[in-house]
């Protein structure tokens, strides 16, 4: 990813590149609503980026965010750069991962259990657990 991850075009509010930068509410935001390079990006510059995502996991661990909120941002930081991830089920633990806290879950065969927690599956891979994001 690029160091600045905008354009110099005018913003044009219609376009399908036109963004408002996630960290816009930080005061370090250098950009708040920039003309994205392509349709992934989603924030101004890589440390707006880790600003975000560094907030995030602060909040989490001071104990400021809890339940179903704490487990969708810890599950949004992870699948930031990719829509799947598999992840050693204690790391999940240690960032402050509650299993007991989810929206419903789907059970099929033996030992198989899905998790849902908004826009995003879990599923049990051994010691591995496989998040999936729709």
């Amino acid at each position: 990813m690029a160091e600045r991850n905008y354009t110099n075009e005018e913003n044009y509010k219609e376009s399908d590149r036109f963004r408002v930068c996630k960290n816009s509410e930080s005061y370090d935001c250098k950009k708040k609503e920039f003309m994205a390079i392509d349709r992934r990006v989603k924030f101004c510059t890589e440390k707006c980026g880790y600003t975000y995502h560094n907030k995030i996991k602060n909040d989490i661990k001071k104990g400021t965010l809890d339940g179903i909120e704490a487990n969708l941002k810890i599950l949004e930081v992870l699948t930031c750069k990719s829509k799947s991830i598999k992840i050693n089920s204690e790391v999940l633990k240690d960032m402050g991962f509650d299993f007991k806290v989810y929206e419903r879950d789907i059970v099929f065969g033996d030992k198989n259990l899905i998790l849902i927690l908004g826009d995003f599956s879990l599923q049990r891979d051994g010691e591995k657990i496989l998040i999936y994001k729709k």
